[in-house]
């Protein structure tokens, strides 16, 4: 029996031994051919992202850094979209990473581009974010909103790390899947 479950993990700097916030991430995809592309400042900052090699417009990107510090990575989420219906093109998560790397610095950066562009992308993933400036959080993001977890927050992340796979915590956990 095969089972696919992304698992991330985000890290504060308290949790970290070298007191650097940081992301990990165990991706299971039916794309098993990979590679990380350099992607050149154009509108916005140059980063580098990891990208399914059969992608030849580099159009995707699946988890990646920025020149200025900002890491990105994601689960889909099963349960956040459970029963709701959308006009939108789904699963659009890697258009979505490729161009918060392009335009995010800290994640106040990527709350507001959420705030601004959310409702144009039917979002459903959990997106494991840090940036140079300490920050580290995971955004629960479904069709119309999203809720975050501080992972510098002691009441949120005890331990200084939270773990996701594929469903939200901000959910009904009795709907849906992923669990």
């Amino acid at each position: 029996h095969t089972i696919f479950a992304c698992t991330s993990a985000v890290i504060s700097a308290r949790g970290s031994k070298d007191g650097r916030p940081l992301l990990w991430k165990l991706r299971d995809s039916s794309s098993k051919e990979n590679a990380v592309e350099y992607f050149s400042k154009g509108e916005g900052f140059s980063f580098h992202g990891l990208i399914n090699s059969r992608d030849s417009l580099k159009a995707q990107v699946w988890m990646g850094a920025n020149e200025k510090g900002f890491s990105i990575m994601n689960t889909h989420s099963y349960n956040i979209n459970f029963g709701q219906k959308t006009e939108l093109e789904i699963d659009r998560e890697g258009y979505f990473m490729k161009l918060a790397l392009s335009r995010c610095a800290t994640l106040p950066d990527f709350e507001q581009l959420l705030k601004d562009s959310i409702p144009n992308w039917a979002l459903s993933a959990n997106y494991g974010v840090i940036d140079a400036e300490g920050g580290a959080a995971y955004y629960e993001c479904s069709f119309s909103d999203f809720v975050k977890y501080d992972v510098n927050d002691p009441a949120v992340a005890p331990d200084g790390y939270l773990i996701r796979t594929n469903y939200s915590h901000s959910r009904d956990l009795d709907e849906g899947y992923g669990y």
